[in-house]
């Protein structure tokens, strides 16, 4: 406020001074089947959507499903590939033990 007036600051909306609109993509779950759903969907937003790179967005958000299908925009490949990745069960998970998240003195 300035003399009992409110003031408006213009500020960029990102913090690198960009003016550009900060966008960020959010994911749900829902197993193999959910992840093959929100790929889908990508996909048809991709193609009717002119400007908007899906691989480029500034922050990503998933849970379950939609986490693996977020850290696959993020790095290299396309939609498709993800896809069958999926069919055909190319996605091996390393066994975890539990022992990993205990505290150090009850291993």
């Amino acid at each position: 406020m300035s003399n009992g007036k409110p003031t408006k600051k213009t500020q960029p909306a990102n913090a690198n001074g960009s003016n550009k609109p900060r966008i960020g993509l959010a994911l749900g779950g829902g197993g193999p089947i959910g992840g093959i759903y929100e790929i889908g969907a990508l996909r048809a937003l991709d193609e009717a959507l002119e400007g908007l790179d899906f691989n480029d967005l500034d922050v990503y958000v998933g849970v379950n499903s939609g986490s693996f299908v977020a850290a696959h925009l993020v790095n290299p490949g396309n939609h498709g590939s993800a896809v069958s990745n999926f069919c055909a069960q190319r996605i091996r998970i390393a066994p975890v033990s539990s022992r990993c998240f205990l505290p150090s003195g009850v291993r």
